[in-house]
C-alpha cells in the first residue's frame, strides 16, 4: 500500500472470497480515510460477491468520513472484469486497464 495526499494505492493478489474476507478487510482498512482509492487487481484471479460487498462497504465508509469515495479498480483480468461488469459495478467504481 502506498499513499500520496488523499490518494491511497493498494495492490491485491490471489483469490478473494468468503474464506479470505478478514484478510481483505485488513488490507483495505487503511484506505477508509482516503478521498481516492486505487486498487490494482492485476494479480487477482478471482473475487466473489463477498469481496464486492467489501468494496461497496469501503466506498460508503470513505464517503461517511467526508471523502469523495472514489474507488478505481485497475488492471482487472478478463475474468475479474467480467464479474464486475455482470454486477454492473462499472457504474459504481472506475474500471481501468492502466496504472
Amino acid at each position: 500500500m502506498t499513499s500520496a495526499g488523499d490518494i491511497c494505492r493498494i495492490r491485491l493478489a490471489g483469490e478473494f472470497d468468503l474464506a479470505s474476507l478478514e484478510k481483505l478487510k485488513k488490507l483495505l482498512a487503511p484506505a477508509e480515510s482516503a478521498d481516492v482509492l486505487v486498487i490494482d487487481l492485476r494479480d487477482v484471479s478471482f473475487l466473489d460477491s463477498t469481496a464486492i460487498a467489501c468494496f461497496v462497504h469501503l466506498k460508503k465508509q470513505m464517503m461517511c468520513r467526508g471523502g469523495a469515495g472514489t474507488i478505481r479498480l485497475e488492471n482487472p483480468s478478463n475474468r475479474v472484469r467480467r464479474i464486475l461488469e455482470l454486477c454492473s459495478l462499472q457504474t459504481l467504481f472506475d474500471l481501468s486497464d492502466s496504472s
